[in-house]
Formats: structure tokens, C-alpha cells, sequence
């Protein structure tokens, strides 16, 4: 079987013009790159009705929404349309953040890293107008971790690792996936010529957000921290949820089982906080 892609994206209260614009750059992109490409949706809120998805959604591509499952997070829904993308017969799964678009080479450019890489490595887009902070090598292309913002998985690393976990409900789950590649032996990498514009610079405060970023951290630190967790991370999370409702605990990611693998200290960075590495720029 030839390559072929499945562009997953987990929707929750998206406006109707995002879906549009990330659906028609998916069309674009798949051209572009000459590979038959498909849209999986998932809508966590149950707001996006099958009238509203078919028209947003620009003819000439391949388009499914997926029966609303309830708010179960962004991992979960990944996984759903993961899942059924490579029992279908995909080469690669493409997640994208609903409030961003592919540039026309995108896909192209990201299934060619894929490629390099023996499809036994996690690739990540490159975010426009904003690049992520975090360290890259700019000779290899290996990074600490993958943003899910815009991320590809082959499926032969599927097959070996599975989707992400789970048990995150929002946040710090592609931070985990990507350091479960690692230990697999795959690279983490990024592809400077796949552009994904994704501008985050102008958010609001967000109290929901926050929380879950806390509860998400600490999951993170449940499974992979190996000896006592730096005091100021500590202190950072209990600021973090000091007006967290129950409601929120409840429903955010909880405390993992310790993945006791030896290499979790080399592979796992606490040190920079919710950086998880070194920034490019100080």
C-alpha cells in the first residue's frame, strides 16, 4: 500500500471558520504533497452538528466527523481518530489544533522528514508567526519533545508505542508521548520547512487552563520522576490550583503508575519547569 494521510483534529466550541480554514488547508496541503489525504473530526463540546462539519468542509477532500463521545479530553480523541485512521490503512497520522492551518507544503515537507527518519520518528510542523521556544538542533532536527499543535506519526512507531496517554486530559500528553518515543529507540523531530500557522500570543488568562496544566504536570511527574521533585515545581503547581474547583480535580488528569523504566532520568527534564527543556532564546 502506497503513503496516504489521515489529518486528525479534536474540536471543542471551534468557530465555524477555523474548521474551514484548517479543513481547506488540508485539501491544499494534500495536493501539494500528492498524497491521498483524509479530515478525521472529533467534537468534544457535541456542539458541531454533521450539517455544520459538511460545510465547512471544501469539496475535493475526503471529510468524516466522528460520533460525539462527550468531553473526553485531547489525548483520548486523538486516539479515537488515531486509532481508526491506521485500522483503515493510513501511513501516517497527521494531529493539527483546530485553531491553526497548514502552509501548502506542509505535509509534504513532514512526510519527507518522515521518510528520513524510516518512519520511526515523531515529526513535528514548525509553528508560525510564533516558533516554540524549546531547543532544537538545527543540523539534526532532534528536539527534547514533539508539540502536538501540529504533529505527525508514522504508523510503524504507532505500532510500536500506541497513541498518547489517556489518562492526560489536556496538556503535557504530547510531552509524555514524545519521551515514550524516545525510550522506543525514535526521534523526536522537527521539520523547520513545515510551516503550521498556530498564533498564541495574544490568549487570555485562562483559570481552566491553568488547572488543567497543573493536574497535567502532575501526572507527568507521577510517571516519570525519578527522586524528589524540585521544590519551586512543587511550589509552582499548589499556586497554580490554590482556587481549583472540585469539579476540575475531578475531571483532570490524575496520578499515573511510575513507568520504573532505567532510563526515565535521562530521557525525562523537570528542570525547566513546563519548558521541558532548554529554550532557544534567553
Amino acid at each position: 500500500m502506497g503513503a496516504s494521510v489521515v489529518c486528525g483534529v479534536v474540536l471543542y466550541e471551534t468557530p465555524v471558520e477555523d474548521l474551514r480554514r484548517l479543513a481547506q488547508s488540508v485539501r491544499v496541503a494534500g495536493e501539494a504533497a500528492g498524497l491521498p489525504c483524509r479530515l478525521a473530526a472529533i467534537d468534544n463540546s457535541g456542539r458541531t452538528t454533521d450539517a455544520a462539519f459538511a460545510e465547512a468542509v471544501p469539496g475535493g477532500i475526503d471529510a468524516e466527523l466522528y460520533t460525539h463521545r462527550g468531553n473526553i479530553g485531547f489525548g483520548r480523541g486523538h486516539n479515537l481518530l488515531m486509532d481508526a485512521a491506521f485500522a483503515d490503512g493510513a501511513s501516517h497520522y497527521l494531529a493539527c489544533n483546530p485553531d491553526g492551518f497548514l502552509h501548502a507544503d506542509a505535509i509534504k515537507a513532514m512526510h519527507a522528514r518522515s521518510s528520513q527518519f524510516d518512519d520511526f520518528a515523531l515529526i513535528e510542523a514548525r509553528q508560525f508567526p510564533n516558533e516554540h521556544p524549546k531547543l532544537y538542533d538545527c543540523a539534526a532536527l532532534t528536539t527534547p519533545w514533539c508539540s502536538g499543535a501540529c504533529l505527525m506519526v508514522p504508523r510503524r512507531l504507532h505500532a510500536e508505542i500506541g497513541g498518547f496517554d489517556d489518562g492526560f486530559f489536556m496538556y503535557c500528553e504530547d510531552v509524555d508521548y514524545s519521551w515514550r518515543a524516545r525510550l522506543a529507540g525514535a526521534a523526536c523531530i522537527i521539520a523547520p520547512d513545515a510551516f503550521f500557522f498556530h498564533d498564541v500570543q495574544d490568549r487570555p488568562d485562562s483559570r481552566f487552563a491553568r488547572w488543567h496544566m497543573a493536574l497535567s504536570m502532575k501526572r507527568l511527574m507521577s510517571k516519570w520522576l525519578c527522586g524528589a521533585a524540585p521544590l519551586r515545581l512543587t511550589t509552582l503547581l499548589a499556586e497554580m490550583l490554590y482556587d481549583a474547583p472540585d469539579e476540575a480535580l475531578r475531571a483532570g488528569s490524575r496520578a499515573g503508575q511510575p513507568l520504573g523504566h532505567p532510563r526515565c532520568g535521562e530521557v525525562a527534564d523537570f528542570r525547566h519547569y513546563f519548558g521541558f527543556a532548554p529554550f532557544r532564546w534567553s
